[in-house]
């Protein structure tokens, strides 16, 4: 660590804290905050540039005159004093401002400082002060970075400045503020270390929309071993259970508790051509969803299906809505909300009812 190294920490906390006053529009912190900077950094290009700015626009043109003589190659402070040289003829002084000292006794301040000061430094600091002012002149990316931004900041204050004519210079500092911020590359407020650390926004990764994936592919040559065998002998809502009957001649099917009917659908059976099974059967797998292929059909992703013979199923239906006329190849097809409900109060073994 350099000797100077705390006063350069309280140099670009200075300006940063004015920086950030300046694009809010309170002037006289904006002000103390540029006086600190001077005083801690008398050559500071930006800490100048601040303090120009800081001022009402009338006493603005010392101030940029002298970070001409300490530093000619500045294009900002040239611009400015320009834009200001040509907006004062034939225009009146704007009234307001901040309490500043005027410049010849702020830069008698800076000498009276510089005297006092002068007998305790050693060799070794003025060395190490030197070698920090130019690595951030010439290459330290930090300060650079900071510098250039206010450098902008301050021209666009003073060429809002220019343009504002007769406006007041309280009614200005609004302008200056919104003008910075719209321009800005990084937001306006500045941590004590003045260290921009840019880090990279989290930016969220979307998966795709679900597309339903078959389970089980269910076709008219099931396995033997997954075919249920009529039963004649079932006797349906024995003991309370739940139970579903299907009457091909209402084409309507029913669930049951026990003896008791809680919901009727209509719903369609499989045409003369492909007829649905007659018998008692039971439930033996549930698919949420699943592909059907057959003869001159291919349904992929056919909801709720539930089978209770070989390949015959209740299941949702979205090909068709002629509901109430016998449309299927053999299964019963039922309005997608009406299978998702029947899905749900059925379960594997439930007992399924066809009859005339």
């Amino acid at each position: 660590m350099t000797p100077d190294t705390p006063v350069r920490s309280a140099f670009t906390q200075a300006l940063g804290l004015g920086m950030d006053a300046l694009t809010k529009g309170r002037l006289g912190e904006a002000g103390e905050q540029a006086l600190r900077a001077v005083h801690l950094d008398p050559q500071s290009e930006e800490a100048w540039l601040l303090l120009a700015a800081a001022v009402p626009p009338q006493d603005r043109a010392p101030f940029l005159q002298h970070v001409l003589q300490i530093h000619p190659e500045s294009g900002s402070a040239r611009q400015a004093l320009a834009e200001l040289a040509h907006e004062r003829q034939g225009v009146p002084a704007a009234g307001g401002g901040t309490s500043l000292p005027p410049l010849e006794e702020i830069l008698a301040g800076l000498a009276a400082a510089e005297q006092k000061t002068a007998p305790r430094k050693t060799a070794a600091v003025k060395s190490a002060t030197a070698k920090a002012e130019r690595k951030n002149r010439l290459g330290g990316k930090g300060l650079r970075w900071a510098a250039a931004l206010l450098s902008v900041s301050c021209l666009l204050a003073l060429s809002v400045t220019a343009f504002a004519g007769v406006v007041t210079y309280a009614q200005e500092v609004p302008v200056v503020a919104r003008v910075i911020r719209e321009s800005s590359v990084i937001p306006p407020t500045f941590t004590p270390s003045f260290t921009p650390s840019i880090t990279a926004s989290f930016t969220p990764t979307y998966t795709s929309t679900f597309t339903p994936t078959p389970t089980y592919t269910a076709t008219n040559t099931l396995p033997p071993t997954n075919t249920p065998i009529p039963d004649a002998y079932i006797i349906p809502g024995a003991g309370g259970e739940r139970w579903i009957d299907i009457d091909i001649s209402s084409q309507s099917l029913t669930a049951y508790e026990g003896s008791t009917p809680v919901r009727t659908f209509i719903v369609s059976t499989g045409t003369a051509a492909h007829p649905t099974v007659l018998g008692r059967y039971r439930i033996y797998v549930k698919l949420r969803y699943d592909l059907m292929v057959g003869p001159g059909y291919y349904l992929p992703n056919v909801p709720y299906t539930m089978y209770f013979y070989q390949g015959y199923a209740i299941h949702g239906t979205y090909w068709h809505h002629n509901f109430g006329t016998p449309m299927s190849h053999g299964c019963v097809n039922m309005y997608t909300p009406d299978a998702e409900w029947m899905f749900y109060f059925a379960s594997v073994g439930t007992l399924v009812n066809v009859h005339w």
